[in-house]
Order: structure tokens, then sequence, then C-alpha cells
């Protein structure tokens, strides 16, 4: 689930709009576009409402969702999927991230991160981001290092195929 933010021009006026995008992974690994919805702002009632939409059209069953960092997506994915577990996107936590890594470090850091999103399993993604912690973390204190659990506890194909919103179709 996700949202991109483009401009329009409406009446000699430029304005900001927004596309909504569900973008579905089904346990064979196809995708699927559930939801293209166009708005104005990226709120959690907007989404909870596109959520209860959904599942109102047929979606009963969530395994997990990937998201960005919006305030209040997790309490609206809650409310309307208890059972689902929630992912942060990938590239929103290196985006994160990077705003407090020096401008000649994001590659070297990047490319040390890959190691944690690209672990087999659970256990070595933590070790990874331990590793991670140990040769940033002092250097880069305030480094945002949000858990990847939910990803990493399901195999490589299913991995790749969500780690972000904006998979390609």
């Amino acid at each position: 689930m996700g949202c991109i933010h483009y401009k329009v021009r409406e009446d000699g006026r430029i304005l900001s709009s927004a596309a909504y995008v569900v973008l579905g992974v089904t346990v064979d690994g196809h995708k699927d576009i559930l939801n293209i919805t166009a708005g104005a702002n990226e709120t959690s009632r907007f989404w909870l409402g596109m959520l209860n939409d959904l599942k109102n059209r047929g979606v009963r069953d969530v395994l997990f969702f990937c998201v960005d960092g919006l305030a209040c997506f997790k309490e609206a994915i809650q409310a309307v999927y208890p059972q689902a577990e929630i992912q942060r996107c990938v590239i929103h936590m290196l985006r994160n991230s990077f705003k407090y890594v020096n401008y000649n470090d994001p590659k070297k850091f990047s490319a040390d991160f890959k190691a944690v999103y690209n672990a087999p399993n659970e256990e070595a993604a933590l070790s990874e981001l331990d590793t991670i912690r140990e040769k940033w973390g002092k250097k880069y204190p305030y480094l945002y290092f949000s858990p990847l659990l939910t990803l990493c506890c399901y195999c490589l194909f299913i991995q790749n195929s969500v780690y972000s919103y904006r998979v390609s179709l």
C-alpha cells in the first residue's frame, strides 16, 4: 500500500494530488493492483476507508502489509485486518536512515544494509543488523533501524516480491 504524489493543472492552477495504490501479491507470486484511487491527501482515515472497501469487495484475509511510515497506518490496518502483520517498506527505511548519513557514506551504508534485507531468515537478518549497528552506530548514533522481522520470516521468493510496494508489475 502506498501513495504517489503528483502535480495537476486544474482551472489554471497547479495543485498537488495523490494516487493511492494497493498492490496485492498472491501466495503463488502473482501481482495484481487491487485499487487505485485519486485523492488530495494521504491520511490514515483515507486508508481506513480504502481497507474497509477492499474487505467489502471480498479481500477477506491478508498475510501482511508492506507500507510506508505514515502515522496511524498500523492502527488503520489492524482495525480492518487484525491478524495481518505489518512490514515497513525497505526503500522508506533506507531513505529515512540516509537523512542521518554523511553525503560520502550512502553507497557504503546501502551496500551494508542489503545484507539485512537479503538475509534468508530472521536470525541472519538480526545478525546483519547487529553488524551494521556495530559498524555505523558510533558514527551515526541516530540511525533508524526498523526491524525487518516480518519480511524475513518468509522465503526469498516472497521477500523479493514484496520488500517494497513500488514493485513493478
